[in-house]
């Protein structure tokens, strides 16, 4: 087989990573010809038709060619804008925002868009992309949920490319994200916009694309992951089962398909005295013929013919900002193994030290000269769903967990991923901030087990606890009382040290001392003869707790005497407190708990202030949309009954600063119904809409 030709190779050529954002394909015009040619590639998929070949071109020749274009195109026609197709015209601005959304995350990444079938191909857009230096490329497709007659068919593509391609550039493949926090988070923004500003029906109908029933007995995932987008939906909305119905649609021939099917559904319900549907095609990423003309013509008429009175149809995802946020978050976390080192160390990531060297030092972990900004662990707070808004919002480098007990036994890893669920989408939250596990205990060998353990499930480093102050953990021996003892601290750090792959970071966080900070100099030296890589020194004793203040230029005393980087942490509640705390520890990175969860954009604040920019504050009004998801993750992750005390918790503390989260925790103060919370949320949608229509 004969190879495209290639320019010769030159040394020293910078890395270069894609995006390629892949949809189905559009005919080039509404016109019986531009159909014929758009179908004609489109059903000689054998991923798509699976029945003999010989016999389908026949039929596909012989009868489908010749008198379904002219159809199609009508239908077309009918849903045609002056700029082109709908699906092409949301595909590429999609692939715009995503564009922007990266740039704006620090992610050096090309942003592509490509049709599986029709103008602007797969194979197009990887010879772009190859002729302007991109030797990474993720595989990005608009189907959340995957099936081999879509997604399988993406990648058929790229193969088929590769096949002729002398040098091949790495690639990666996201096959689903039909259970994705973001995405499930835009789908339900979108289903509460259009309430908030329409009412709502009296049923929710989740409408997908249809695929033969025989692909689900042959192993074809799809079904299934639609069903299980359609319950986390309607979790996220607080519907019990009978409020909501999936259905599939855009049957063609005579085979049984996915059932039950949408428009005869719409029927039944409208025959059995339902007045109003709400409908939304989840599976699509931007409307097209099969939502606008197909759902929003064909089906509505089909409701209102049968009785019913009122026929919503909601717009799919499109430039929705939640919905860019979602690509953008599943785009650094899926092609983290393909970043440069030092792209990855620019945001935050973790890079190799040389075999056979245990690092003191984190200088392959950190861009020079950049402060770092870490999220500090806070037991019962920051958890994943709070790390998940707070690293969207922006502005931290790396997050560590809340602790893990360790006693005397080896933990399961599904304990771990109890604790850090990230770790099994490579240790990232959802916008691809590096989230280290932190252990608790004081059993060196019982540690080091663990540690090994937990570094094999693919985070950047493990984190050791030698600084909690409550008093059921240091009865046990365990956090800060470990401060009474810096030779167990050594040898904790060491066996730990010993156990874990040595490109990864062993950190340690602890305070200045137990009663006193007498031995706090004694204590960071043996975690540093031990191995650790970096130190995160709270500022306080045990006996101090909490209270203020933060003892910062006693960070500078332990600094004088030791090497190993050190991360300061205590009472930095905003940029003025970070800058105290910088000039008297003389520590850039700093370590952030109570004060970022009070003012979630305090990490940006800092960032802009290291930029030479002015820190602008994240206002009320730009954390509405981030409560909002917030509030959406609770509703689909946590129990019923934790779900309205989760979002009180956070409104807590955000009334700190915002006078509006007093107001929001009066009105939920005594409401424990998820429901009325989400009637809460609903009413605030409607009176910003209200504001917005009285400004403009």
């Amino acid at each position: 087989m004969p190879f495209a030709t290639e320019p010769l190779f030159t040394h020293g050529q910078a890395p270069k990573t894609a995006v390629l954002y892949c949809n189905l394909g559009t005919p080039d015009a509404p016109t019986p010809a531009a159909v014929r040619r758009y179908l004609a590639e489109f059903l000689s998929d054998q991923r798509v038709v699976e029945i003999p070949r010989l016999l389908w071109l026949l039929i596909l020749h012989g009868i489908i060619l010749r008198f379904r274009p002219a159809k199609s195109a009508a239908k077309y026609a009918s849903i045609w804008t002056a700029e082109g197709s709908p699906l092409k015209l949301w595909t590429e601005k999609q692939a715009a925002l995503l564009q922007q959304a990266l740039l704006a995350r620090g992610e050096q990444v090309v942003v592509r868009w490509a049709m599986r079938y029709g103008s602007t191909s797969i194979a197009s857009q990887l010879d772009v992309l190859k002729a302007e230096g991109v030797n990474r490329v993720l595989l990005l497709p608009a189907y959340p949920q995957y099936s081999a007659t879509t997604t399988a068919s993406v990648f058929d593509a790229v193969y088929t490319w590769a096949a002729r391609t002398r040098t091949v550039p790495e690639f990666r493949f996201i096959n689903r994200y039909h259970d994705d926090a973001g995405y499930i988070g835009a789908l339900a923004a979108t289903v509460q916009a259009h309430w908030a500003a329409n009412g709502r029906g009296d049923k929710l109908v989740m409408s997908f694309h249809g695929v033969p029933e025989r692909t689900l007995h042959l192993g074809d995932t799809y079904h299934c992951e639609c069903h299980k987008t359609a319950r986390l939906l309607g979790e996220a909305l607080g519907l019990d089962t009978s409020q909501y119905q999936v259905t599939f649609q855009s049957r063609l021939g005579r085979a049984k398909w996915l059932e039950p099917y949408t428009e005869p559904t719409l029927i039944a319900l409208a025959q059995e005295g339902l007045k109003r549907v709400d409908l939304i095609c989840p599976g699509f990423s931007g409307d097209c013929l099969e939502t606008l003309e197909e759902i929003n013509m064909e089906a509505r008429e089909a409701f209102l013919e049968a009785g019913g009175s009122t026929f919503h149809y909601i717009p799919c995802l499109n430039d929705q900002a939640a919905w860019i946020d979602a690509l953008a978050a599943l785009s650094p976390t899926a092609h983290g193994g393909l970043a440069h080192p030092r792209e990855a160390c620019q945001r935050g990531g973790s890079a190799s030290v040389p075999s056979g060297r245990i690092g003191h030092g984190r200088g392959a972990l950190k861009a020079a000269n950049v402060p770092q900004i870490v999220l500090a662990p806070m037991e019962g707070l920051l958890d994943c769903v709070l790390r998940d808004v707070l690293t969207r919002i922006g502005g931290i480098d790396r997050c560590v967990s809340e602790f893990i007990r360790v006693t005397n036994t080896l933990l399961p890893e599904r304990a771990y991923l109890r604790v850090v669920p990230e770790l099994a989408h490579g240790g990232r939250t959802p916008a691809g901030v590096p989230v280290r596990p932190q252990l608790l205990g004081s059993d060196p060998h019982c540690l080091a087990d663990n540690a090994a353990r937990v570094a094999g499930m693919g985070c950047d480093g493990v984190d050791l606890n030698f600084g909690c102050p409550a008093k059921v953990v240091n009865r046990h021996g365990g956090g800060a009382a470990l401060l009474q003892d810096p030779e167990l601290l050594w040898r904790i750090v060491s066996a730990v040290r010993q156990a874990v792959p040595a490109h990864q970071v062993v950190s340690a966080k602890m305070r200045l001392g137990f009663l006193d900070d007498s031995r706090a100099v004694e204590c960071a030296q043996a975690l540093q003869e031990g191995g650790a890589g970096e130190i995160v020194v709270h500022a306080r004793t045990r006996a101090d707790a909490y209270r203020p203040p933060a003892y910062w230029s006693r960070i500078a005393d332990i600094r004088a005497a030791i090497h190993t980087p050190l991360v300061a942490n205590g009472e930095i509640w905003n940029t003025e407190d970070a800058g105290r705390a910088r000039r008297e520890s003389g520590c850039m990175d700093v370590m952030l708990g109570r004060g970022i969860v009070t003012d979630p954009g305090l990490g940006r604040s800092l960032r802009a202030l290291d930029a030479g920019e002015t820190g602008a504050s994240t206002s009320w009004d730009d954390l509405q949309p981030h409560l909002h998801y917030f509030w959406t993750v609770v509703r689909a992750r946590l129990e019923r009954r934790q779900q309205a005390g989760r979002l009180k918790q956070w409104l807590n503390f955000l009334r700190r600063k915002h006078p509006q989260a007093q107001a929001a925790f009066t009105s939920l103060r005594t409401v424990q119904d998820p429901s009325h919370v989400d009637a809460w949320f609903a009413l605030q949608a409607q009176q910003a809409g209200h504001a917005a229509v009285s400004a403009a």
